[in-house]
């Protein structure tokens, strides 16, 4: 295959991904937005479903970006040491080691950019907050509705608060039984659910594929906690 030819392939799969990138972030944010992942779908996928795909093109354009650098690397050697090296620097071609030099530090510069946020991002993750069941009204209030700034405040011995009105269809069954304090062993058997189904499962895709709904999840909290 031709370099013209390989170089027109690969721009023109990636602007078939980043379109689809743009469009999945859409359809996630417009037609499934929060709070819907158990009760609408899109051709047969639900909001998270959908977040997968998102995902997956995200990965996909990453490996593309990548292919395309490989495609021009010695244009990015080039253009970085020309970024790189000021003027009144000793003249002259680098050799091809110091030229690919250049290039492979912008690569590590990039992936520790990267990698950087990855790590800063899953050391800041925090349990769910716990909203109150109801507000002065008597109506209830999710985390959600009552928004980032509402005030937060944790279930204790006696006093009337629920974790039930925290739990959402993105959350894992993991996070679920950090919330409130019933094992995903108990969800498992009292909701129906193969002993093989993983922790990592998300809510909202369990009750699409075991036909359960929310209301069998606040019951089985519910029950466990009065056992208590």
């Amino acid at each position: 295959m031709k370099r013209t030819l390989l170089n027109l392939f690969v721009d023109g799969a990636t602007a078939l991904v980043v379109f689809g990138l743009i469009a999945t972030g859409l359809v996630i944010r417009f037609a499934l937005p929060p709070g819907s992942g158990s009760v609408r779908a899109l051709w047969g996928l639900g909001r998270h479903d959908w977040g997968d795909v998102h995902f997956w093109m995200a990965v996909a354009t990453a490996a593309l970006l990548a292919i395309h650098v490989a495609l021009h690397w010695s244009w990015v050697c080039t253009t970085v040491r020309h970024v790189v090296v000021r003027r009144g620097s000793p003249s002259g071609q680098p050799s091809a080691w110091a030229r690919n030099l250049y290039g492979a530090g912008f690569l590590v510069v990039l992936i520790a950019i990267f990698g950087g946020f990855v790590w800063f991002a899953d050391s800041s993750v925090v349990p769910p907050r716990l909203a109150r069941p109801a507000d002065e009204s008597g109506s209830s209030a999710s985390v959600q509705e009552m928004g980032p700034s509402a005030p937060v405040e944790e279930e204790h011995g006696g006093g009337g608060r629920t974790a039930d009105s925290a739990i959402r269809g993105s959350m894992t069954l993991s996070e679920v039984a950090e919330v409130t304090g019933i094992p995903v062993q108990t969800f498992k058997t009292q909701l129906g659910l193969p002993a093989t189904v993983s922790g990592n499962e998300r809510l909202g895709s369990l009750m699409q594929q075991y036909e359960f709904g929310m209301s069998h999840v606040r019951r089985v909290i519910e029950q466990n906690k009065q056992a208590k």
